[in-house]
């Protein structure tokens, strides 16, 4: 019998200051890529428009590939990018939320572009 571990998903924000968009950018463009080691998924990558930080939204097959991709030796290579750099970077583990489901027609339908209720 397969038992089904559950994904781990993962909502990352990190704060970028002005002075270390390039190196922090340079980090994210190289280390992004060493989630496929270890059974994770970037599912979106989305970045505010003034530069000013980044939100990934990540999944991992498990647990375990999680702390794998946390300890991988390339990606603490990668991190000596970082030294000396005040960066805010805060992770939550995140799940779909029930009140996702079925959202546009519980507050009456898509809102117009830049309005809120």
């Amino acid at each position: 019998m397969k038992h089904n571990k559950p994904e781990v998903l993962l909502a990352v924000l990190i704060d970028i200051p002005p002075e270390d968009a390039a190196i922090v950018l340079n980090y994210e463009d190289a280390v992004l890529p060493l989630l496929n080691r270890h059974g994770g998924r970037l599912q979106r990558r989305l970045r505010a428009v003034d530069q000013s930080a980044e939100l990934h939204i990540i999944s991992f097959d498990s647990r375990e590939g999680h702390e794998a991709f946390a300890t991988d030796p390339s990606r603490l290579q990668l991190m000596r990018l970082l030294q000396g750099r005040l960066l805010r970077q805060r992770v939550f583990e995140v799940t779909e939320s029930a009140v996702n489901h079925g959202t546009s027609e519980r507050f009456g339908g898509d809102l117009p572009k830049g309005e809120t209720r």
